[in-house]
């Protein structure tokens, strides 16, 4: 039946995510390292990886010595432009969406910026959890229409 086929995937799934999960318990800082070098080499062609020299930049404190701690209102020409549809400013290529925030301590609301990459990788543990319980109810749609 197909509900098993299905059980036996998600539960797969599930093992896998689980497996990924505890790995990162195991090393955080290595796992945050390990992010912090995909994120720089993914930055690296921007206007602001070149200003900050992101190529120069393999370690945390490395990072941190290089780059400044910035404000809303320190990034907020950067995206600016990148509304106006100007690429690879702050992150590599085009953003499709900007989010309007509902306000900060300052009481003023930022624009926040996402790629569907970013996206998905900021929405992954959350889809994992959600997507079996979407597949059963597409499934239940589909055999109510059969």
């Amino acid at each position: 039946m197909i509900y098993s086929w299905v059980n036996k995937v998600i539960r797969q799934n599930m093992r896998n995510r689980v497996e990924e999960i505890y790995a990162f318990m195991d090393q955080p800082v290595m796992y945050q390292e390990q992010l912090l070098r995909d994120l720089l080499a993914k930055g690296v062609e921007t206007e602001y990886g070149h200003k900050y020299r992101f190529d120069l930049i393999h370690n945390p404190q490395e990072f941190s010595t290089r780059v400044p701690l910035s404000n809303y209102a320190a990034l907020k020409p950067y995206i600016e432009r990148m509304r106006e549809g100007e690429k690879s400013v702050l992150w590599p290529g085009k953003v499709q969406w900007y989010a309007k925030s509902s306000g900060t301590t300052s009481g003023v609301s930022n624009t926040s910026l996402y790629q569907k990459k970013v996206l998905r990788t900021v929405t992954s543990p959350v889809a994992d959890l959600n997507w079996p319980s979407i597949a059963m109810r597409f499934l239940r749609r589909k055999s109510l229409k059969a």
